[in-house]
């Protein structure tokens, strides 16, 4: 979930993994298809993915969550379509300014 221009997709492919490439933003997906970063393409939101339940070994919401209006729902929705021997992998920026800790002064 949130391809942006597909750099991870295209890693996970090289890696042998079938990949499903989404993110709600069409350009981004228009650019991860032009980087032929996964086997298959979608512009979906994270709250409402266009895919039957239980359809993924693996989901991977690299640095995207962070811009999710509604997490809650969208961690639903990721449950939804993992098998359920499934994995689901994480990754998340913090930015310490938000957290009234600016980078420069640590």
């Amino acid at each position: 979930m949130g391809c942006g221009e597909g750099r991870i997709s295209r890693e996970l492919t090289a890696c042998g993994f079938q990949v499903t490439a989404v993110d709600p933003v069409s350009q981004f997906v228009g650019a991860a298809i032009e980087a032929q970063s996964a086997r298959n393409y979608a512009v979906a939101s994270a709250t409402e993915l266009p895919f039957e339940n239980a359809k993924f070994d693996l989901v991977v919401a690299y640095n995207v969550l962070m811009d999710v209006d509604d997490v809650p729902s969208a961690l639903k929705e990721f449950r939804r379509v993992i098998r359920p021997a499934g994995q689901f992998i994480i990754s998340l920026a913090i930015r310490l300014w938000i957290m009234g800790t600016s980078p420069a002064k640590r």
